[in-house]
């Protein structure tokens, strides 16, 4: 591809490009069917649409995915695929427009990552996990433009807000990761230096509180109040039922009020099946066992404070990172039953395979980010850099050790910040030190978007 093109044809390519991923992302899933999980009645209800916003009724937050679902037939997929390309776009036509050696690599990088099965074996099931995963993408990269970059910020301020609430809308939990890597982006360095007016703040905090408030309301309506407590019961019997086996887990337990229950004990310590244990650990009947979990069983911060190495040692255990993840929804995906049925022998290597090369890319891209933060001698730039990687792994490890099953699909949207995050570092640094003569606090009234150039070039 020639690069040396003129100015506008230039500023059409990216845009064109995203519209290509976005029509292969809605051409892969219209051939199949959509994918119909154990979860997908609380963001779907074809008998009774409006129903999935009672969420007073235990039905589950998560209104964004609620609202495109209400869409006919495949529509509200195509709904879907289209809000999380419009993010993972948006975010990548800033790096475009920011870096200033590396355009076509940041950019590159942001639509091959829309494309690995990691993030879209989700278009075509009705679960949060698309919405969720671009919109933690689109926050994780406009925080770090706007921490470090010396481009005017209004732009990559709005990313970040418009994936934060996406985010958050999708998903409630996310807000746990992206509103303190916004909190991070905006104190460092201090806003006011920035020669942003209080009123483009005033709005921007004004949106992520009004979301986050709702994204509250729901939560505490879905898991204490609609359900009794049952959400937190469910987590609390996974938790025992996949980790009562590791070393301390079932003496921490006890000694936190779980009762006597023989029968479970025994199928916690002996060679039951994950199945067996984990329906023993929900259905047990044992005298104030249930009552027990109703109160939150062994809370994961009690498990980490008493038996610290067996937790940390299941957490960082390579076989179920390597493993496990995206291969176990290949069964339940058509494209993935597809393949089963048309290449079965290559559906493990190929899933692990990608795992690896997906954790590879990770850990490449966090050494870059940290050569890149420490080479450009900016204290802002390293702080950031160490505590927003710090914070997405503290993240990461909450949201494996609050739930039991399904860990790596919640996991997922704080691993997958990790690529996009560290190559938005280093695009922003590289425009901070190829363009001196913009200035780091030009007024807001002489700031245009650079998204908004490349879409006006169209």
């Amino acid at each position: 591809m020639n690069l040396n093109v003129n100015l506008k044809s230039s500023a059409r390519m990216p845009a064109l490009v995203g519209l290509l991923v976005l029509l292969a992302r809605i051409a892969a899933v219209l051939p199949f069917a959509p994918v119909v999980a154990g979860d997908s009645s609380r963001y779907r209800d074809p008998m009774n649409p409006v129903s999935v916003f009672e969420v007073w009724t235990g039905r589950g937050p998560g209104v964004l995915l609620q609202t495109l679902f209400l869409l006919p037939g495949v529509w509200g997929l195509i709904g879907q695929i289209v809000v999380s390309a419009a993010l993972w776009t948006a975010a990548a036509l800033l790096l475009y427009a920011v870096a200033h050696r590396y355009k076509w690599i940041v950019f590159g990088l942001m639509m091959l990552a829309t494309l690995n099965p990691w993030a879209s074996i989700w278009d075509s099931w009705y679960l949060t996990e698309d919405v969720t995963i671009a919109g933690c993408v689109a926050a994780a990269v406009g925080g770090a433009v706007f921490a470090v970059g010396s481009r005017p910020r209004v732009p990559s301020l709005s990313v970040a807000i418009a994936g934060s609430a996406a985010a958050i809308l999708a998903r409630p939990y996310s807000a746990v990761l992206v509103l303190p890597l916004l909190a991070l982006a905006l104190l460092l360095p201090p806003v006011w230096r920035r020669g942003m007016s209080r009123r483009v703040l005033l709005t921007g905090g004004l949106v992520v509180a009004a979301v986050s408030l709702f994204a509250v309301w729901q939560v505490v309506e879905f898991e204490y109040i609609a359900n009794g407590g049952q959400i937190v019961q469910v987590r609390a019997a996974e938790r025992l039922g996949l980790r009562g086996s590791d070393p301390g887990y079932l003496a921490v337990a006890k000694a936190h009020g779980m009762p006597p229950c023989p029968s479970l004990e025994t199928a916690l310590t002996n060679s039951a099946t994950t199945t067996q244990r984990l329906t023993l650990a929900r259905n047990s009947t044992c005298p104030g066992y249930q009552a027990w979990l109703r109160s939150g069983g062994l809370s994961w911060e009690s498990e980490l404070l008493n038996t610290p190495r067996a937790t940390i040692a299941a957490f960082v255990h390579p076989a179920y990172w390597a493993a496990g993840s995206v291969h176990q929804y290949v069964p339940y995906d058509p494209r993935g039953q597809w393949l089963m049925a048309h290449a079965s022998p290559l559906i493990t290597p190929l899933s692990r395979a990608i795992n690896i090369l997906t954790y590879l890319a990770g850990a490449a891209s966090i050494v870059v980010a940290l050569v890149v933060a420490a080479r450009s001698r900016r204290r802002a730039q390293v702080i950031f850099t160490v505590l927003a990687l710090g914070w997405i792994a503290v993240f990461v490890f909450i949201a494996w050790a609050d739930t039991g099953i399904e860990n790596w699909r919640h996991v997922l949207p704080g691993l997958y910040v990790i690529g996009p995050m560290c190559w938005a570092l280093t695009a922003a640094t590289s425009s901070s030190s190829g363009d001196s003569s913009q200035s780091m606090y030009e007024p807001e009234n002489r700031i245009v978007s650079p998204v908004a150039s490349v879409a006006g070039d169209l």
